[in-house]
């Protein structure tokens, strides 16, 4: 299976609030995505978040989907003015569905802010060419790397 994205057009893309029935594929895609853009973390860390991502995290949160063709193929969660997540199926990465599910959180929120890992090269010039700036660093205490806090600065 090739690791290029498939070509999908971003009008086909329907951004929707998450219902209840969705969890678990929006649990999937967070796996996915967590374990493919965090490959310096260990995969038993994401695996040890799920349950409580299902329980605790999005049931809590203001989360939307992107739905294409009927199918959940993104989310983003939001949690007082930060962005919580952001992630969409590995294998449409690259499509624009993340722009859109972006644009979507910042028509919500003002002053949104989101923490990526320093080693996420792709979702620090993602952030990037979509206005966000670095404010500050730290170590996430979990895993031990070092996470960045970006906020974004309207034109």
């Amino acid at each position: 299976m090739s690791n290029r994205p498939q070509h999908t057009r971003t009008a086909d893309v329907v951004i929707r609030k998450m219902q209840a029935h969705e969890m678990s594929a929006v649990a999937d895609i967070w796996f996915a995505a967590s374990v493919q853009s965090h490959d310096f973390v260990p995969r038993e860390f994401w695996s040890a978040l799920l349950p409580t991502l299902t329980t605790e995290y999005l049931p809590s949160r203001d989360t939307q989907v992107a739905v294409l063709k009927s199918k959940v193929v993104g989310f983003v969660s939001l949690f007082e003015h930060h962005l919580d997540a952001l992630f969409v199926l590995p294998s449409l990465q690259g499509n624009g569905i993340g722009s859109k599910l972006l644009t979507w959180a910042l028509t919500q929120e003002e002053n949104l802010s989101v923490c990526v890992f320093k080693k996420n090269d792709r979702a620090l010039m993602f952030y990037q060419r979509h206005g966000f700036v670095h404010q500050y660093g730290r170590i996430e205490s979990n895993t031990g790397e070092i996470e960045l806090k970006l906020v974004h600065k309207r034109e």
